[in-house]
């Protein structure tokens, strides 16, 4: 199963904390249940896009799919999915491990540029250079 590494996952956590949205209790902390690592639910989350299973057919019971799935749409909510997979790529983009000669981008999620190679248009998207 696809997981991410310590190395990985102490430079992505960063981008996707997210502000307590739930009840509070008399002294002011959080109410219900123990939350479930947002590690856990990355890994879960990059399991699914790996294997392309629809979200009715999630294997796991724990965390349950309703919890990957709240805390994928809180995370692309604030914003934290996106400064992640940015930082990531310029990460690997400076260490050489990615080049936008080589790289590629979904079509769908890119606005079309007239006259823009896709080596320009990654760049601009990603902030590359």
């Amino acid at each position: 199963m696809l997981e991410v590494t310590d190395q990985d996952w102490q430079f992505i956590k960063k981008y996707l904390k997210v502000p307590y949205e739930g009840k509070r209790g008399p002294k002011g902390g959080e109410m219900g249940r123990t939350r479930v690592s947002d590690r856990l639910c990355f890994n879960r989350l990059l399991w699914m896009l790996q294997s392309n299973v629809p979200w009715r057919l999630y294997p796991f019971s724990n965390p349950s799919k309703a919890t990957v799935h709240r805390r994928l749409q809180q995370w692309s909510k604030h914003g934290g999915l996106e400064k992640a997979f940015k930082a990531y790529v310029r990460r690997a983009h400076k260490t050489g491990k990615l080049s936008a000669n080589t790289a590629f981008i979904d079509g769908s999620l890119v606005p079309a540029k007239k006259k823009a190679s896709r080596r320009e248009v990654i760049i601009e998207v990603l902030q590359l250079e």
